[in-house]
């Protein structure tokens, strides 16, 4: 069952080009839909609107991981 704040691996399609790659993802909330925020190990510094997560080990992610906002 799919739960708020939990991390799934789902497959996401890069912004720039139309390359495929399952990628973890954060669910953010739960009706009729599932959203979910993308997640990434690069780190844009203030350029983006990201946000560390700061139990990235204990969510079984094996590197420094970062969430982007909604509509970066």
């Amino acid at each position: 069952m799919i739960e708020k704040h939990d991390l799934w691996w789902e497959h996401v399609q890069y912004e720039d080009c139309d390359n495929v790659e399952t990628k973890p993802v954060l669910i953010i909330g739960k009706n009729m839909h599932v959203m979910a925020l993308k997640a990434t190990k690069t780190d844009r510094g203030n350029e983006c609107s990201e946000f560390r997560l700061i139990y990235w080990k204990e969510a079984g992610l094996c590197s420094e991981t970062s969430v982007r906002g909604i509509g970066t």
